[in-house]
């Protein structure tokens, strides 16, 4: 029975020491307020109380410092350390906010696609999305080119600017016609574009040179 008393008194006696000697160590990285020290204690005292005060001292710190640089990289980086910590939510609010901002300030369709592929789930990627299109029927418009156009009617399938994009390709297809003036292109521009508000010139023009072909061909037997 003594014995046993003498355990339990030095147990309780290790066990107030442990606390004290834990309670120290968590004093000294609480006054360095250093990466290192925190580290230090959570390594020498993984299952004490103060380990989770050094914890969240350290999320507190490595936000506050990744914070006041204001990038989305800084953000990420702690988002990446501390990806359930209590500042997480803020950190990537914060971090969607700089990085549209950015893109905002570079306002290239590169940027915006930078910023879709990490945030496309954010409140930002409808108006991210809506920039990237305006900028890209810019570009294209000033190419007038074809191709271009549809290049992005497969990016923008039904987008904004779907309506002058089709009306663009009209335009090109009737003034390749008008170069080429034949039958053949003619009936195909008719073929492909059937509402078209050139149809009654074009349709028109067929007749004249269907007119032209007959009388040539009536002249050649006549001779």
């Amino acid at each position: 029975m003594k014995a046993t008393l003498v355990t339990a008194s030095a147990l309780a006696f290790l066990l107030l020491f442990a606390s004290c000697s834990d309670f120290q160590a968590y004093r000294h990285a609480n006054d360095e307020n250093t990466p290192q020290e925190y580290t230090g204690h959570l390594g020498a005292y993984p299952h004490e109380d103060s380990v989770a005060k050094a914890y969240q001292r350290e999320d507190d710190r490595y936000f506050q410092q990744s914070e006041k640089q204001k990038t989305p990289e800084a953000l990420g980086l702690y988002i990446k350390e501390y990806p359930r910590g209590r500042h997480a939510k803020k950190a990537r609010s914060l971090r969607c906010k700089l990085a549209y901002e950015l893109a905002r300030k570079s306002n290239t369709p590169q940027a915006y696609r930078r910023f879709l592929k990490d945030f496309r789930h954010s409140s930002q990627a409808e108006n991210a999305s809506a920039r990237l299109e305006d900028l890209r029927f810019r570009e294209t418009s000033r190419a007038n080119d074809e191709i271009l156009y549809h290049a992005f009617l497969q990016e923008f399938p039904g987008g904004a600017f779907d309506t002058e994009v089709q009306a663009a390709l009209e335009n090109l297809a009737y003034v390749e016609a008008a170069q080429v003036d034949d039958t053949i292109t003619y009936e195909r521009f008719l073929s492909t574009h059937p509402a078209s508000r050139y149809s009654a010139s074009v349709k028109a023009r067929v007749q004249v040179l269907n007119e032209r072909q007959h009388s040539h061909t009536v002249l050649n037997r006549t001779n």
